[in-house]
């Protein structure tokens, strides 16, 4: 018997979020081309997913949501107008380091 799994709108948007941050630079930037998906999209995945494992891995310091997405709004911007600013424009890309001196702390060890 094959079982039937059904989704409700915010499973289905969960499992396209996931998708969307684990897709590929190469994929993203095709698809930023093609304004198929935007920096913006992109980058709402990426702190969904940082969102929903913070608790399970505790792998950043700190993440900055509302510079993110800024970074982002401005690449859409430089996309929409056809000036990508270098060959990743739009990739959110984390920054892993040992310290966070725009914090003004170190990370905290987890047990």
């Amino acid at each position: 018997m094959t079982e039937i799994r059904q989704f409700s709108e915010d499973q289905e948007a969960i499992d396209v979020s996931r998708e969307l941050a684990l897709m590929p630079a190469t994929e993203l930037l095709a698809n930023y081309r093609t304004k198929k998906l935007s920096p913006v999209e992109a980058t709402q995945a990426a702190l969904a997913r940082i969102a929903a494992l913070y608790g399970r891995f505790n792998a950043f310091c700190r993440v900055d949501e509302e510079g993110a997405l800024a970074a982002a709004r401005a690449s859409e911007q430089r996309w929409q107008r056809g000036e990508a600013k270098g060959l990743v424009d739009g990739v959110p890309t984390p920054s892993r380091t040992s310290s966070s001196p725009r914090a003004g702390r170190p990370c905290a060890a987890r047990n």
